[in-house]
């Protein structure tokens, strides 16, 4: 039995020559090196609380901003004239004062000493003996639709029921009962709840915001606040979008009043989508500037000695 000959063997590649010129053949691919025994066992467990304090904030931060947009639209500055225009839709005061203009001047004071104007939907409201004497439609209007809003918006939407009368009903998608649901919410009760959850939950932001600046890393902590305000401003905006969605589905039935009612309403659903903006914009403020650190910083300053596979030519 004759002995295999041994398959020739590919001739090892020359050793590098490493000078001040550069290197002179090609090194090895240096080996990964294992650090899995430097590594901190705490880091793992550090990053799982930095994302979970990030997407905490994030919730925090919209609920937040929700409270802080229905304090601002139920605010008495804001809400008022939209009661206002919101009684006139549902009680057509112009053509009820047009109708009864002689009989109110003509009328018997109450015993609370006003005047009471025929048919008006909200109880307990009246005129001065002065403005029902004067026959000026539009100071009647003015008294009236201020009364009412303030009655409202103190006591919600109750004080349009009469003590002793039927309840009244309104169909959800039509444009009293938009109205209506409209008024429910913009009431003291509903600015003064609103307003008492801004406080805590800004703090309760700010202490999930400290949370993340301290456990992240570098300038990407920075970064991933940024994200998560970014996060909490979409969250708004879109709930933002889906109220002006729903106030343009129930819609108005066409009248001056209504329309002008819808556009209130309109303009107060847009106070989250506005702080919604702002916040994300300082979100943006943060993420940008920290990817750009982060790049910056994060740049190689070692640059590898050139390689050149043939020597130069030696003089003769």
């Amino acid at each position: 039995m004759t002995a295999q000959p041994d398959p020739p063997r590919t001739p090892d590649p020359p050793a590098p020559v490493i000078t001040d010129a550069g290197s002179y053949g090609r090194l090895p691919p240096a080996p990964g090196p294992d650090l899995s025994r430097f590594e901190d066992p705490t880091v793992g467990a550090r990053s799982g609380v930095t994302w979970l304090a990030g997407v905490a904030f994030a919730l925090v931060a919209a609920l937040w901003l929700g409270a802080l947009s229905a304090s601002q639209a139920a605010d008495p500055t804001v809400a008022l004239p939209i009661q206002e225009r919101g009684v006139a839709t549902l009680t057509s005061i112009d053509a009820l004062l047009a109708t009864h203009a002689e009989e109110i001047a003509s009328a018997t004071p109450t015993s609370n000493g006003g005047v009471a104007v025929p048919g008006f939907l909200v109880p307990g409201v009246e005129l001065t003996v002065a403005e029902a004497r004067s026959g000026d439609l539009e100071l009647m209007r003015a008294a009236l639709l201020s009364r009412s809003a303030t009655a409202i918006y103190e006591q919600g939407i109750e004080a349009l029921q009469p003590p002793d009368g039927p309840l009244i009903e309104t169909t959800t998608f039509s444009t009293p009962g938009g109205t209506r649901r409209v008024m429910e919410l913009l009431s003291e009760s509903n600015h003064d709840r609103a307003s008492g959850l801004v406080r805590p939950l800004a703090i309760a932001a700010i202490v999930l915001a400290a949370v993340v600046l301290v456990l992240g890393n570098g300038f990407s902590r920075f970064g991933g606040l940024g994200l998560a305000m970014l996060g909490a401003a979409t969250l708004v905006f879109i709930g933002a979008l889906l109220l002006k969605f729903a106030i343009a589905f129930i819609g108005s039935d066409g009248t001056v009043l209504a329309d002008e009612f819808s556009r209130l309403v309109d303009a107060a659903a847009w106070t989250p989508a506005r702080n919604a903006i702002v916040f994300g914009a300082g979100g943006v403020a943060l993420i940008v500037p920290a990817w750009l650190l982060n790049w910056f910083f994060d740049r190689s300053l070692v640059r590898p000695a050139p390689v050149v596979d043939t020597p130069p030519a030696q003089p003769r």
